[in-house]
């Protein structure tokens, strides 16, 4: 028979015992030391009352010394002059820390004016001294208690430690809720009483009053809290009182309900244990053993359940420690529940609704956001009960969603460290956590096709950078290939599901989120400059207002300049919405290369991570999340412009997809990911210990000719039993981040993280993310598998190389250009608008701009339906009045224009596709036609230079940016006027008018002034002329309009540059001229160096 010690219910626990004496022992050797660096001054005073010299001869000095004299008084006055002055660093450090500690009672922000040893050791000694003072007032104050808490210490029976199977005493359940007016905090490193209680209540005097409510609290390894406890540990569970009332009664923790005074009838449950079974949550169990509990009630049941409790087991040792994260296995005792007599009255915590994404509405139409946001109902950020980063699933909803929203507990404690509890590394989140619905759902209806599309664009929403920065790199690459193309080169019409996906980047595109951050980062990364240790962001939340907060690292220096202004805490700063920013240094690079976004907030915030600074970060969802949020950040630094060197190494990701082969390795196994990761990191620290800097921001900002881009590792597999043990090696190599290595991986107990994401299920099955240890709740930016094969798709076609087709059959029987009739044209190169036969237009001051595009597109897809058009222009939906109304404006400008037979041109019971009658035409159409036309009479300059000066004559201009334009036909409405120029300047040409060949192609320069085929065909026409020095400025105008293109990568077109070469030597040996530019002046200009891509469009 195995015999079980019992130790009395008022003797701390062993581990307390330990944690209170080691800190008792740091405490005392504190003051120790403290008296002995105070006697100091009286022991030198004594020793060398005077060791400075009195006069200043150092040539006596040393001519004594060469001849080997030496004063005796020389070594003992230079040892104790060094003595004091190591006494003066370390007393000034002192003071900062003594004065940090009462100004906001945190220690002192890092400076590099001082050594980092004397001031870890001088913030030793204070807060050592602190936790003494507390000592000592604690045994000051203990006698005589509370009764309340007496009669714990004496009188109340030991409280069993829970078993393998979770059952454990109903008398003792406790501990984990509210009672009445307290909250539940889960200390941090470096929390003390006094400390907290200066946080919550402005009075560190008052941190009785958090002692004497948390006696008896019941702690993660089943023991209570005793009597007269003092110190604290990481992962002690307090109850804070919301208000320190004096007269504030002290319940007895067991005696503790979360209901408020129940005067209702008591309701039994069915049965008295339960034992949890896979799917099952805390609201399915509720509602099944309380059958006649009111559905109302059903919240503060739960609680109920939850606090008696608190603590049990499944078998596999994880504890019961949040009401929505409960595993199979555990056995529940299930307490009578007492729903109160007055239904309104708040019953305790419920389950945080999130509202759901609203689908278009029938009746209202849906405004379109200045900025993309998540279609959900913005909430007041206001400071929750809870501290998020101990249980985030009884925060109140929406949750937090700025930093300056943060519980002011979490000031001291938001440090991240690794987890030590591992039921809370990784929680078992089942199906069926999200709770029934408790009233009938109306019967699903099949949604049409346009809200088809918005659910598969979903995601977007939460991605507002993903978006900017995939459109600006995609640009850049379809840019680059329209820069290249000729009349010899087709393009092939762009698929529905990539023009819808080109059209909803388009929409969330917002180049002013990136400005702003690239601002705000430069600003941030400038204070480098002129320390060794500057401010290291880590989270950057930018609201729609533009207003940027931002979470330093704690290892960084947490002083900002202004415009900055701190925060409720030292690592949060904010920089105002209308504040202005200096120009950064022109040299400095990126500062944050890994800079992606992590989601976006219910109130619009973009929520961004620095993945380098944040060392490690896990997503504890299921592995369709993990591989979701995976692609995102993957998309993210691949057409980031601030990671043009960033390497990234992946794991489960599919190498094919959407990929960069010159940066991204994909790797089979974790020891592989792990092997080259490691190779990668130990090259670049070896660079960073050999410049001796100490972070790679810091590094980048003082050598911006350097490469100092950090690694991603990207781990998008379970942490299984062949993986774990690599994935582990892998987030301890990152450690606290900031030296060259992210790491993005599966959440697992057994690995510990700084930084997690954990998804927080909601009564309506909405998707919210919590990040730890912020508590930060935001939608998070994911690309779905089937979203980011489309987005392959779109992002390979972009740079794809055009296939080349023979021109058109010569046409047999010559014959003049003959336009088809027409009686109104939109005209769409240049500004839309619609112009009559004869020339009029409609008066602008009664047509809108969007009756223009509404024309537009119906004069491009003559045979697309209402959904198409809806689909196109309003891309969040809109009602059929909406629509109608559009339409009908459509067929009035008809009319303005070619009379009332215009009105039937589009009709208007259409219940199919929308047609618009042959009597609209576009310029497009009529461009096509003379390219044809003119390409069929090659052969005939006299037919074909008319027919193509008329069809220059249509160029008006840069087409305009509507997304869907730009998304179907933005190539086709630049290129197509550009062949028509070049065809036009090579007929020019082959007839020996250069004048009028360079009068042609500045019409296509307009459009794009970096085309190499045009400026092709102007070196040709100064050569003609004979003139090698129009020839030189000629290309020296390339290179300049090459610079100037968006994300110029530095290099230029090497067929351009030997066709100028080429030229330059024929034309000077042809008409005797000596060529003295050497062949850098010939391809580059003083002051037009290669410059990077940057972080603006």
């Amino acid at each position: 028979m195995t015999t079980r010690r019992t130790r009395h219910h008022g003797a701390p626990p062993a581990s307390t015992r330990q944690s209170t004496g080691a800190a008792a022992l740091r405490a005392g050797i504190a003051v120790v030391g403290l008296l002995l660096f105070a006697a100091v001054p009286l022991l030198l005073h004594d020793w060398r009352p005077d060791p400075l010299p009195h006069t200043w001869q150092p040539g006596r000095w040393i001519t004594l010394a060469r001849r080997g004299y030496l004063h005796p008084d020389v070594l003992p006055n230079s040892l104790a002059v060094t003595a004091w002055l190591l006494w003066t660093v370390l007393a000034t450090a002192l003071a900062r820390e003594i004065i940090a500690q009462l100004h906001r009672g945190a220690a002192a922000a890092h400076t590099s004016l001082l050594p980092g040893i004397i001031q870890r050791l001088a913030s030793t000694w204070i807060t050592s001294l602190s936790l003494l003072l507390t000592l000592i007032a604690s045994r000051a104050t203990t006698a005589p208690l509370p009764a309340a808490v007496a009669t714990i210490a004496a009188d109340t029976p030991a409280v069993p430690i829970p078993s393998a199977g979770g059952a454990q005493d109903p008398s003792a359940a406790a501990a984990a809720h509210r009672a009445g007016a307290y909250d539940i905090h889960r200390t941090e490193r470096y929390d003390t009483l006094r400390t907290l209680a200066a946080q919550r209540y402005g009075d560190p005097d008052l941190w009785q009053t958090i002692r004497d409510a948390s006696v008896g609290v019941l702690q993660p390894d089943g023991t209570p809290l005793p009597a007269g406890f003092v110190a604290l540990t990481p992962g002690t569970i307090l109850h804070i009182p919301t208000v320190p009332a004096a007269d504030n009664p002290i319940t007895l923790v067991a005696d503790r309900q979360p209901l408020q005074p129940a005067t209702g009838q008591e309701i039994q449950p069915v049965t008295a244990d339960h034992e949890v079974l896979p799917g099952e949550n805390l609201w399915s169990i509720v509602g099944s053993v309380y059958p006649t509990l009111p559905a109302d009630d059903t919240p503060a049941a739960v609680t109920t359940v939850f606090t008696a409790n608190h603590g049990a087991t499944d078998p596999a040792g994880h504890r019961l420690t949040a009401p929505d994260v409960i595993n199979p296995g555990m056995r529940l005792h299930l307490p009578p529940v007492h729903p109160p007599a007055d239904p309104t009255v708040a019953t305790g915590p419920r389950q945080p609704p999130v509202p759901t994404t609203p689908a278009p509405s029938s009746t209202t139409p849906a405004p379109s956001p200045a900025r993309p946001a998540p279609a959900m109902p913005s909430a007041a950020a206001s400071t929750p009960t809870v501290p998020p980063a101990i249980s985030p699933d009884t925060a109140p909803s929406p949750g937090i969603t700025s930093l300056r929203a943060l519980p002011t507990a979490f000031a001291s404690s938001a440090s991240p460290a690794p987890r030590a509890d591992a039921g809370q590394c990784a929680p078992t989140v089942s199906p069926g956590t999200t709770p029934p619905p408790t009233s009938p759902r109306p019967p699903a209806s099949s949604p049409s096709p346009h809200q088809q599309t918005i659910d598969s664009l979903a995601w977007l929403a939460a991605g507002g950078l993903l978006a900017t920065t995939i459109v600006g790199s995609w640009t850049a690459r379809r840019r680059w290939r329209d820069n290249h193309t000729t009349p010899r080169h087709t393009l092939a019409p762009t698929p529905p599901d990539q023009a819808a996906l080109h059209t909803a980047l388009l929409d969330a595109d917002n180049p002013d989120l990136l400005d702003r951050v690239d601002a705000a980062l430069r600003h941030l990364a400038a204070t480098h400059q002129h320390q060794q240790a500057g401010p290291a962001p880590q989270i950057l939340l930018v609201h729609p207002d533009d207003t940027v907060e931002v979470y330093l690292h704690p290892h960084s220096s947490h002083t900002l300049p202004a415009p900055w202004e701190p925060g409720p805490d030292p690592q949060i700063w904010t920089l105002p919405a209308d504040a202005p920013l200096p120009p950064p240094p022109p040299a400095l690079p990126p500062p944050c290369p890994a800079l992606v976004q992590l989601g976006t907030t219910f109130d619009g915030a973009d929520v961004l991570a620095d993945l380098e600074a944040l060392g490690s970060l896990a997503i504890a969802g299921n592995p369709t999340d993990l591989h979701d949020a995976a692609r995102a950040i993957l998309a993210t630094l691949i057409t980031s412009p601030w990671a043009d060197l960033t390497r990234i190494h992946t794991l489960g990701l599919d190498p094919a997809a959407l990929t960069d082969p010159e940066r991204v390795t994909p790797h089979i196994t974790a020891d592989a990911l792990l092997s080259a990761s490691h190779h990668d990191i130990d090259l670049l620290r070896h660079a960073l210990d050999t410049a001796g800097y100490p972070t790679t921001l810091t590094a980048r900002v003082h050598e911006p000719g350097e490469e100092f881009d950090p690694l991603i590792a990207l781990a998008a597999t379970p942490a299984t039993t062949p993986a774990h043990d690599a994935l582990q090696d892998l987030a301890a190599l990152a450690a606290d981040g900031q030296r060259g290595l992210g790491v993005l991986l599966p959440a697992d107990a057994d690995i510990p993280t700084r930084w997690t994401l954990r998804p927080a299920p909601s009564a309506d099955g909405t998707d919210t993310w919590l990040l730890q240890p912020l508590g930060l709740s935001f939608a998070l930016t994911a690309i779905p598998e089937d979203a980011h094969d489309t987005l392959a798709e779109l992002w390979t076609d972009a740079a794809a190389p055009l296939p080349e087709l023979p021109p058109p059959p010569v046409e047999p029987h010559p014959h003049a250009f003959t336009e088809p009739a027409w009686q109104v044209m939109v005209r769409l190169l240049g500004p839309v608008d619609a112009i009559a036969q004869d020339g009029t237009h409609a008066d602008p001051a009664t047509t809108r701009d969007r009756t223009h595009e509404v024309l537009a597109w119906l004069v491009t897809h003559r045979h697309a339906t209402r959904t198409d058009l809806e689909a196109a222009l309003w891309p969040r939906g809109a009602t059929p009045k909406t629509i109608a109304n559009a339409l009908s404006r459509v067929r009035r400008l008809l009319t303005t224009l070619a009379g009332d037979d215009a009105e039937h041109w589009l009709p208007r019971f259409e219940r199919g596709s929308l047609t618009l009658s042959p009597h609209v035409t576009s310029d497009l159409d009529l461009l096509h036609a003379r390219i044809h036309h003119a390409e069929t009479h090659r052969h005939h300059p006299e037919i074909a230079i008319p027919t193509l000066q008329g069809a220059v004559d249509l160029i008006r201009g840069i087409p305009a940016g509507y997304p869907w334009l730009d998304a179907q036909m933005g190539s086709l409405l630049t290129t197509t006027p550009i062949n028509a120029v070049i065809l036009l300047t090579e007929h020019h040409l082959t007839l020996g008018d250069t004048t009028a060949a360079l009068t042609t192609t500045l019409r296509g320069l307009e459009i794009l002034p970096a085309h190499t085929e045009l400026f092709a065909l102007r070196l040709r026409a100064h050569a003609a002329n004979g003139d090698p020095d129009a020839l030189k400025a000629e290309y020296r105008a390339y290179l300049r309009a090459e610079k100037a293109e968006p994300y110029w990568d530095g290099d230029t077109d090497r067929d351009l540059e030997t066709l100028y070469r080429t030229l330059l030597r024929e034309t000077t040996i042809q008409y005797g001229q000596t060529d003295h530019t050497t062949p850098t002046q010939k391809v580059e200009e003083p002051g037009h160096e290669p410059r990077a891509r940057t972080g603006t469009r």
